[in-house]
């Protein structure tokens, strides 16, 4: 596509190679002559229209071979001969040398020494730099662009696994008080929760998921704050309270990690997946009819208290085992 140097729209083209033949003083055809080779364009049989060019796209050419698909060339790229780079390359010579020297010596350049010029200068130029411009340098140019947009993708996806846990919002503790379920009540979890997020490098305010019974009875889903909650990867495993008390919620073996990043065991060793939560599964607790919290997370000895699983399986594998 050429321009103005404003900017202006002028005419469109394609790179590539004609052929037209000089005889008696005529050329035939007449210039540019035939098309060869070179970059062209046209409708694809097989990919379909890209969201970038519909609506863009005249349906005449989108809509070639029935149904609407992509219309190429859609990507600009520096052609102009004039505005090539030097390109860095190292290429290997017949008998396994790379080296300007070291093929000058072994191959003798005989192309080199036929065009008047020393087989070291010649192997200079092929193992150092050349010039490249025109359809070659564009080749180049987009191969360097879809390395950068491939390498920004991965990094998008990937970017989770090499978190720090600077936006950990949620995870399973490590290592107990050792005192079974004798937290020393809500103040004492959530100290432990303190400790150990501090210890991970959090500088947040943490809460334990911890329910209470009886007079002042505290439910735990109120006191987590309003989401979303991620973990030590960064994957959200909520969205809001009613995601995570839902079947939607994303916790499960993969994602339930410990302030560290580390996974919960479940099998090969000790199973791990009992959580205390003295909760019902909408997060809201128990009457105090039955204790479900070990007194309230104050004993190791007597009472029962409710739990769940963070990889969301058991025996028998129905709702409870689930929450």
């Amino acid at each position: 596509m050429a321009t103005t140097s404003s900017g202006n729209y002028q005419f469109e083209t394609y790179w590539g190679t004609d052929k037209s033949t000089l005889t008696g003083g005529v050329w035939t055809p007449a210039p540019p002559g035939d098309w060869l080779y070179g970059a062209g364009g046209g409708t694809s049989h097989v990919i379909n229209e890209p969201a970038y060019q519909v609506g863009v796209v005249p349906t005449q050419f989108s809509g070639r071979w029935g149904g609407s698909h992509r219309v190429v060339p859609d990507i600009s790229l520096d052609g102009d001969p004039n505005t090539g780079f030097e390109i860095g390359l190292t290429q290997e010579f017949p008998d396994g040398t790379h080296t300007a020297q070291d093929a000058a010596d072994a191959v003798g350049c005989e192309l080199a020494q036929t065009e008047g010029i020393t087989g070291q200068d010649y192997c200079s130029e092929l193992c150092e730099t050349m010039p490249t411009q025109g359809e070659s340098l564009m080749n180049k140019i987009y191969l360097g662009l879809t390395a950068a947009v491939s390498i920004a993708a991965l990094t998008a996806i990937s970017s989770p696994a090499l978190a720090d846990g600077k936006t950990m919002s949620f995870f399973i503790t490590s290592v107990g008080l050792g005192k079974g379920a004798d937290l020393g009540g809500l103040k004492g979890a959530d100290a432990h929760c303190q400790k150990l997020a501090k210890a991970a490098g959090s500088t947040k305010t943490w809460h334990a998921y911890l329910s209470t019974q009886g007079k002042g009875a505290v439910n735990a889903r109120d006191r987590i704050g309003k989401g979303p909650w991620q973990n030590f990867k960064g994957e959200t495993i909520a969205k809001n309270v009613a995601d995570l008390h839902s079947d939607n919620n994303k916790i499960n073996n993969d994602t339930g990690l410990s302030e560290k990043g580390d996974v919960i065991n479940v099998s090969g060793g000790p199973n791990r997946h009992d959580i205390l939560t003295g909760s019902k599964p909408d997060g809201t607790a128990f009457p105090p009819d039955k204790d479900m919290t070990c007194k309230n997370w104050t004993s190791s000895t007597d009472g029962a208290a409710m739990m769940g699983h963070h990889n969301r399986a058991g025996i028998p594998d129905g709702p409870t085992a689930k929450s």
